[in-house]
């Protein structure tokens, strides 16, 4: 079995001939530190997944302006919305990882709460919840209709599957009340997520924090969850056993494991954990809660992935 049938199989919570390595992101700065190579471009990071045994790659659109986003000053939302959306995303390099290597290619796209927290701000975006929830929801809306855009683009390049991040959680909980992302962000995302699942393609949500409250929205709108940050709470374990039969499930390991300040056998440990947790009946990716990035330690990071492969058996 090859790596996109392989990540393929997981995804529809089957069973693969072992558990998939997956990150959302592998910073180039590692790839640096743990290679010696000073240019980094697609076929280093390839290069570097392979070497790993890592089986996908996530693969962000570019913005062919930069957009200032807000400065601190409250913004017209409806103008900065269309200003936003207005520039041209590329994501011609997605093709390019397609074709030059056999990894599953995943579209990561930022979430549109997210993006409109870049547009207008954190605060202003709170109280525009608030105060000005017509103007949210349709702002988010637009949002949604510029990611099928990317999506469909996507799709005809290679793309096996779509990552929405967004960030909606802290470690004590969501960041807004789930009532308020029930009124104005869910049915977006819904209408949204119905579109992309039209393409064929499967769609991931990606955030950090607790999301104990949220669980049931999230697993009735996506096809798989990822993070599962240990450190703000979240059990792989309960998950697993909870929504492991409706959802695809992946991460868990938190990057503290990678600091190289624990022995080796206390990693090996966790990986064994962590598989264990959320490699039953299928429907599982290995991987950190957040992503590969400089400074971690080489021999941690190898090692992870080592005991990934020899512990990655599904049962």
């Amino acid at each position: 079995m090859d790596s996109r049938e392989r990540v393929g199989t997981a995804l529809h919570l089957g069973k693969p001939d072992r558990v998939p390595l997956c990150e959302l992101v592998i910073d180039d700065g590692l790839i640096r530190e743990m290679t010696g190579k000073k240019k980094i471009d697609i076929k280093e990071r390839i290069d570097f997944r392979e070497n790993l045994g890592i089986d996908a790659v996530c693969v962000s659109p570019r913005l062919e302006k930069e957009f200032a986003g807000a400065a601190g000053a409250p913004v017209d939302l409806e103008k900065a919305v269309a200003e936003y959306t207005g520039i041209k995303h590329d994501i011609r390099h997605l093709e390019r990882y397609h074709r030059q290597s056999g990894l599953f290619v995943f579209a990561l796209l930022d979430g549109s709460m997210g993006e409109l927290s870049s547009i207008a701000g954190f605060e202003q975006l709170m109280i525009s919840m608030v105060r000005s929830p017509g103007q949210v929801k349709a702002g988010l809306e637009k949002l949604g209709e510029k990611h099928l855009e990317i999506v469909e683009d996507a799709a005809a390049k290679g793309a096996g599957a779509v990552i929405l991040g967004d960030d909606i959680a802290y470690s004590q909980g969501p960041v807004v009340s789930p009532e308020k992302l029930r009124e104005l962000v869910f049915p977006v995302w819904e209408k949204e997520i119905k579109e992309i699942k039209r393409l064929g393609l499967p769609v991931i949500f990606h955030s950090e924090g607790n999301l104990e409250l949220l669980l049931p929205d999230l697993v009735s709108m996506f096809d798989g969850l990822h993070s599962l940050e240990p450190a703000s709470g979240m059990s792989l374990r309960k998950v697993k056993e909870r929504y492991g039969h409706r959802v695809c499930l992946a991460g868990n390991v938190s990057l503290e494991h990678l600091s190289g300040t624990e022995p080796p056998e206390k990693l090996r440990e966790v990986v064994k954990n962590t598989i264990e947790a959320g490699a039953p009946g299928g429907g599982y990716i290995f991987g950190t809660s957040g992503g590969l990035y400089s400074g971690l330690d080489p021999e941690a990071v190898l090692s992870m992935f080592f005991f990934g492969r020899e512990y990655g058996k599904y049962y």
